[in-house]
């Protein structure tokens, strides 16, 4: 049996609300996997319809037990199976008739998974199992040409990471820098190994055909350093598209322990630049580990300003100790932005308690902003939901404020609360739709708190308000700001979270 390269299982109430959070789990799988987008999109709603039958028809009104999504990739297939403890199954239904409308959802099923079976479990309920066939071979950060090039390497411990200022003078060398090639993608694997390991955040840089396609399709700019005398990959960074319009998320930095000293990071990203703005590309967006100051100087040197921070953003297992040491709690980063073009001014309208640290923010960014009235939004809101069940975060997107769009928040948080295991739920409020000061108001009283702005989700090139509500406990005397701009922020951060700590202990007294 091949090796299962990754497994999500999770149960929840028979309650179509929890619809969005299933088809996050399935996304996220599938992506693992290097699973076409196309492809993800009929598993969604498959999976989708055998969800809605499950709480239509599982059990009694107004009675809604639990179901529960298993999904996983096993070598070339994705098997998903939702399970729930209604009434049994009658097998005497199918194939279904057309006049039997209440399981018509199981024929659009069959038509999109390439294999769909019951299994009746008696007094354990029933399970639909659906199998898709998958059109990559890749395996979890890692494919079988790496292992042939690392072979014996996990043997050894990973190598220890110098900084570039610790580095011992570098023999003599001359580099190419230029877009990447699909031939490269060994070379970055390897790269990114000997630099950090397998502990890197992103499997992509493991990965040479997913990082293959996610450049060919444009999802990345990719650039490599070669060496002039060896031929071999030194270094690596891209520019990732996860927002709409022109803004863009740099990282994957990496440079081979033995180049260090080079300045290749600023060689390779001052080239990363001029290619992403050929591409369209009008602002950068970075993250910088607190535990790891250098970073946020680099970046800072680097042209990027900070603007917001991500307390908590990840995992307390992310591993980078060759970095900055062990890490005692969630790790938290500063958010920083790059403009590369001249923004138009912008007409905004920002809650008037947190106006002046944003016109702090803006100005040192270099975008012209104006704060003044907007008209409000018509008709209902639309909030949404984005989770990351494996670092244990979520994001609350306020994608247009309209009637009861306090409610919609206040309903997606205790959501999130109610499935536990959520350690960080950001907050993102629009700024060019209305007045937002109440509602930022109302969302602080709910718990959440001021940490900056960042890229919106809704405003090509905008950005949004960004708020967070924290269900674990973090020592901010632990984070390093290493940048003036970073610390201010930091500082009143800081403050308007001790500030809502007192008035929560106000209003229960």
């Amino acid at each position: 049996m091949a090796e299962i390269k990754d497994h999500a299982v999770l149960t929840l109430p028979a309650k179509s609300r929890y619809l969005g959070v299933f088809r996050e789990v399935v996304r996220g799988v599938s992506e693992s996997g290097g699973v076409a987008e196309k492809q993800i999109q009929k598993v969604e709603t498959a999976v989708q319809e055998a969800l809605i039958n499950a709480i239509t028809h599982a059990y009694a009104p107004g009675w809604p037990g639990p179901v529960t999504l298993t999904a996983e990739l096993d070598g070339p297939q994705l098997r998903i199976c939702v399970r729930d403890l209604g009434i049994p199954f009658d097998q005497s239904l199918e194939p279904v008739h057309p006049s039997n409308t209440s399981h018509s959802g199981l024929q659009q099923i069959r038509t999109m998974a390439d294999k769909v079976f019951w299994n009746c479990l008696g007094p354990q309920g029933k399970e639909l199992h659906m199998e898709f066939n998958i059109e990559t071979d890749l395996d979890h950060g890692r494919d079988h040409d790496l292992d042939h090039h690392l072979s014996g390497a996990c043997e050894k411990s990973p190598p220890k990471i110098i900084e570039e200022d610790d580095t011992a003078p570098l023999a003599p060398h001359t580099y190419t820098i230029r877009r990447f090639r699909p031939e490269h993608g060994i070379g970055v694997a390897r790269c990114a190994y000997d630099a950090y390991g397998y502990s890197y955040p992103s499997a992509d840089l493991y990965s040479p055909q997913r990082l293959a396609q996610l450049n060919e399709n444009g999802f990345f700019i990719s650039m490599v350093a070669l060496s002039d005398q060896t031929g071999e990959v030194v270094g690596h960074c891209s520019v990732q598209r996860y927002y709409i319009g022109g803004t863009v998320e740099v990282g994957q930095a990496v440079v081979n322990p033995s180049h260090r000293g080079a300045s290749l990071a600023g060689l390779i990203f001052k080239d990363l630049v001029k290619e992403a703005i050929k591409e369209g590309v009008s602002s950068m967006v970075d993250h910088e580990v607190s535990s790891h100051p250098a970073s946020q100087i680099l970046a800072s040197r680097a042209g990027f300003s900070p603007c917001a921070l991500a307390l908590g953003a990840m995992p307390a297992s992310m591993d980078f100790k060759s970095l900055s040491g062990a890490v005692s709690q969630r790790e938290s980063c500063v958010v920083s932005m790059k403009l590369l073009t001249h923004p138009d001014p912008s007409v905004l309208c920002a809650p008037s308690h947190h106006r002046k640290m944003l016109e702090t923010i803006y100005s040192a960014m270099g975008k012209p902003v104006t704060f003044k009235p907007v008209p409000p939004s018509q008709g209902p809101a639309k909030v949404t939901i984005q989770m990351n069940q494996e670092w244990n975060i979520a994001d609350i997107q306020v994608k247009s404020i309209g009637d009861n769009v306090l409610a919609d928040i206040r309903r997606c948080l205790e959501d999130l609360l109610e499935i536990g295991q959520v350690d960080v739920v950001y907050l993102e409020l629009p700024l060019d739709q209305g007045d937002t000061t109440d509602l930022c108001r109302n969302a602080e009283d709910e718990g959440f708190f001021f940490t900056g702005l960042g890229p919106s989700s809704v405003t090509p090139g905008g950005e949004s308000l960004f708020l967070q509500y924290l269900n674990t406990q973090l020592d901010l005397s632990l984070l390093q700001i290493a940048t003036p701009l970073g610390r201010t922020i930091f500082d009143y951060v800081t403050r308007e979270k001790q500030r809502l700590v007192q008035s929560s202990i106000k209003r229960k007294t």
